[in-house]
């Protein structure tokens, strides 16, 4: 199994997170937008990333951390359609994004496409449900401490004006 930071879709994950906080137009939007839209923005990187972690790391449950993954890329989808129709972004800043956010999300439809495969030829009928509040703690923690480490990651690699 490869390491989750050699997948092509965290490495496009993890350019789209750079370009998001480095961007000047996203950095100079008006503080409410900047602390509801783009904050959410910002959080929804991390916590995809934590589920590409899970779904890495995990066999039987690989479809269930992928389609969470998708479900987060479509909620930054939204959030840029809002910002270019509350004329926050430029025509050309909102399609720069929306191509990265589509790329993302072919990548993860690509990759979830061939992890139901699998999952039908070794017989992994099992719907990922966590009924287990240990597990479900388990897996929160693990994307916590991700998101913590990524934003470390990150504050050291934006250079400040």
């Amino acid at each position: 199994m490869a390491q989750y930071t050699d997948l092509k879709v965290f490495k496009a994950l993890y350019d789209f997170m750079l370009e998001v906080y480095k961007n000047p137009k996203l950095n100079n939007l008006p503080r409410d937008t900047k602390y509801t839209l783009l904050q959410d923005i910002r959080k929804d990187g991390p916590a995809i990333l934590g589920f590409i972690f899970c779904a890495n790391s995990s066999v039987e449950d690989k479809c269930y951390y992928i389609q969470q993954a998708r479900i987060k890329v479509e909620c930054i989808r939204i959030n840029f359609r809002l910002l270019y129709a509350l004329h926050h972004l430029e025509r050309k800043s909102y399609f720069y994004f929306a191509e990265l956010v589509e790329n993302l999300s072919k990548q993860l439809a690509g990759w979830q496409k061939y992890a139901q495969e699998y999952a039908k030829r070794k017989g992994f009928n099992k719907k990922a449900s966590f009924s287990d509040g240990f597990a479900n703690n388990e897996i929160q923690s693990k994307i916590e401490r991700l998101n913590t480490d990524i934003e470390i990651e990150l504050d050291k690699r934006i250079e400040y004006p």
